[in-house]
Formats: structure tokens, sequence, C-alpha cells
């Protein structure tokens, strides 16, 4: 029993449905945004696996803070404070240390 609203529903179903939704009705540009932060680790890869095969048919942009959930994007950009600090394919990035990815700006 769903309930009404989807109460008996976890997070995880409610955010796996409505990325179902967007999916069905296949929109020119999809924005994701953390789509994937309330599932396990096995519906994340099924998630990226069915993102991954429909790549090229629509611009998706996929904001996460998993690197598994962007690993199939053309192009990332890393913004901090607003302003893009760096943008690159997902490879060049993957190969810089967390540190160099996550660099703390000091506190006003």
């Amino acid at each position: 029993v769903v309930g009404y609203r989807g109460v008996n529903l976890s997070a995880g179903q409610r955010q796996r449905i409505a990325l179902a939704r967007a999916l069905v009705r296949d929109p020119d540009l999809l924005i994701l945004d953390e789509a994937t932060n309330a599932v396990d680790g096995l519906s994340e890869a099924a998630i990226v696996e069915t993102l991954k095969s429909r790549a090229g048919r629509r611009t998706t942009i996929v904001i996460s803070h998993h690197h598994s959930t962007i690993s199939f994007c053309d192009d990332v950009v890393i913004l901090s404070g607003g302003r893009v600090k760096k943008q690159a394919p997902f490879g060049a990035l993957a190969s810089l240390s967390m540190d160099e990815l996550y660099q703390h700006e000091p506190l006003d």
C-alpha cells in the first residue's frame, strides 16, 4: 500500500519514482539535483547506467557531491561561492586528490 501522497514510501522510493517520471517525459533538458542522495549503492548504479544509456539524447545537468553519480558526464563544473572553480572532463578531475577538489576557502 502506497498510502496518501506516498506517505508509506521511503525517501529512496520517492526519489526513484520522481526520477522515473522525469525520464518518461523525455525532456530536452533534464536537471537532476542530488538525484541519488536517498538511494542505496545498487540503485545509484542502476540510475547512472540508465542515464548513460540515454546520454546524447538530451542535455542533462547533474548536481551531485558523489563522484560515481557524475562519472558519465562529458564536462564537470566545480562551483565555489557561486563561481566556477574548475571545469574539465570528468577523467581530468577524477585524477585530482580530494584536497585539490574540495579546498576550503577562508571564512570572513
